[in-house]
């Protein structure tokens, strides 16, 4: 089914891959896709370790242009990797769509006037908010809870504090299995997928009242050494 209202603005990215397969297995296509990148000299190839687990939630090697044209979903290119930037949000000014389903570049928070334009953008983060919010949260959970979460939200100006849609708990990553590229994407897009399934029946995206009163604290790139320790704790996890 095409889902009239919804739309993605993406990033080159293991990601994207990774929302958008989902999303063509379940059927759920959305509107109109906006790639980030520049039509002529844009890349969506990435190397791979061997060294690696790799399941088959998604396949890693399919890219992104292959899975739109396979579902004849309508695409474009801008000529920017920046979603802030002014091409950006001339493009989306002339959408119709209610909700833009957001895969950037890592690092970039939509500012003001991208935000401004008359549609909501869906962030799904690898963390639970607000206690892992930041760039590297899944391998903080990891030492501090061994278990890691994602969540959607709406996103605004702030970092990882939007309206929350719907969290969800996974378990840690399997023994050498890679978690930059594959555990992260996976868990995100089985986020999307949730919210997703709810959206199609109920016309609506369910709202999870955030009870839990924490010290918010921002997790950003780890140390290495951390990140070590973190992947032999899912080495040697029962």
């Amino acid at each position: 089914m095409i889902m009239k209202d919804i739309g993605m603005l993406l990033a080159m990215t293991p990601r994207t891959r990774a929302y958008l397969q989902f999303m063509v297995r379940s059927r759920y296509l959305p509107n109109y896709v906006l790639l980030m990148d520049d039509e002529n000299n844009f890349t969506d190839e990435f190397q791979y370790s061997s060294n690696f687990r790799y399941g088959t939630l998604f396949d890693m090697n399919k890219s992104i242009i292959q899975t739109l044209r396979e579902a004849s979903i309508p695409y474009e290119f801008c000529s920017t990797r920046n979603p802030n930037e002014s091409v950006v949000v001339e493009m989306l000014e002339s959408r119709s769509e209610k909700y833009f389903i957001y895969s950037g570049p890592a690092g970039v928070i939509l500012r003001k006037k991208i935000l401004s334009v008359g549609m909501k953008f869906i962030h799904i983060h690898p963390g639970i908010v607000p206690e892992y919010k930041g760039s590297t949260p899944i391998y903080y959970s990891i030492l501090k809870e061994d278990k890691c979460g994602a969540t959607a939200f709406f996103m605004n100006e702030e970092i990882d504090s939007g309206e929350i849609i719907m969290q969800k708990e996974f378990d840690m990553p399997l023994p050498d299995e890679d978690i930059d590229y594959y555990y992260d994407c996976t868990m995100r897009a089985t986020l999307l997928k949730d919210i997703l399934d709810i959206y199609v029946t109920k016309d609506e995206f369910p709202k999870e009242a955030l009870l839990r009163h924490v010290n918010e604290e921002a997790y950003f790139i780890i140390h290495p050494v951390l990140k070590h320790i973190a992947i032999l704790k899912c080495q040697i996890k029962d």
